[in-house]
């Protein structure tokens, strides 16, 4: 797992079974202009709910997923997700923080992992 990877599991390490849940939903109601992003967002899931369980197997990077045409959109749809759960009221401050950490993780990863590609 390279770098970026790590640090997208560390960030979803934190984040509690329930709100795993939370985070695919969601981000399939914000969005389905960006289909890859919502195939890694499932895989990152459930590959953590995986983890916990004993189940191992290589996290992929979002943009194994996530077509180069894709990636704008992709961007966008975190964006959106950010804005959509940091005003859920119905999440406690420490959800809603683990959940943008992550969601700012993955961000930053897309964004970098492009410009190593161009």
């Amino acid at each position: 797992m390279d770098d970026r990877t790590q640090r997208i599991a560390a960030a979803l390490a934190d984040v509690p079974p329930t709100l795993l849940q939370t985070l695919v939903e969601t981000a399939h109601e914000v969005s389905d202009q960006a289909p890859g992003l919502l195939a890694w967002l499932d895989h990152a899931a459930t590959w953590e709910l995986d983890r916990r369980e004993g189940r191992t197997y290589l996290l992929q990077e979002p943009l194994a997923a996530i077509d180069d045409s894709e990636v704008p959109l992709g961007l966008d749809a975190l964006a959106a997700l950010s804005d959509q759960l940091g005003n859920e009221s119905t999440l406690t401050e420490g959800d809603r923080d683990c959940l943008l950490t992550f969601i700012q993780t993955v961000s930053a990863s897309i964004s970098q992992a492009r410009r190593h590609r161009h």
